[in-house]
């Protein structure tokens, strides 16, 4: 058996040697095309009716917005929904809408507090008020870092 076994071994070798071999499977490497750089033009999400009714308030409102959600959960929502009439601005078309969203939310963030989903919720919120306020005025005077 070790007869064969070496048999086997040299007819191997001499194939790879001589580069002739007796089998019919040859492999061919995948041919070298061009690739094409793409990018993504933009991402755009979509968010229900309560996302879209978060006011895009300045930003030294909206970081103290935040600060009340994350230490009097829902605070900082009830006084966003108010801004929605003076200097916030929101993504849907009736002002009162988003008005009575906000203090549904505000509302419910409070009462929710007890279950900790409610504090949660409000963190979320508050993080929210701040990245809208940043993404649609990049060069706002006060920056984070000068705070």
């Amino acid at each position: 058996m070790s007869s064969s076994a070496d048999n086997t071994q040299r007819s191997g070798l001499e194939c790879k040697k001589s580069g002739a071999c007796k089998s019919s499977v040859q492999i061919k490497e995948p041919p070298v095309t061009e690739t094409r750089g793409y990018s993504i033009v933009k991402i755009e999400e979509k968010h229900g009716p309560l996302h879209r009714a978060i006011p895009v308030m300045p930003l030294p409102l909206a970081i103290v917005c935040c600060l009340l959600n994350l230490f009097l959960p829902g605070v900082g929502t009830l006084i966003s929904s108010f801004s929605v009439f003076c200097c916030g601005s929101t993504r849907m078309a009736k002002r009162g809408h988003a008005f009575g969203l906000n203090m549904a939310s505000a509302l419910l963030q409070m009462v929710t507090f007890f279950v900790i989903v409610g504090w949660i919720w409000s963190i979320l919120w508050g993080m929210t008020f701040v990245q809208l306020t940043r993404e649609y005025f990049p060069d706002s005077p006060l920056t984070l870092v000068d705070l």
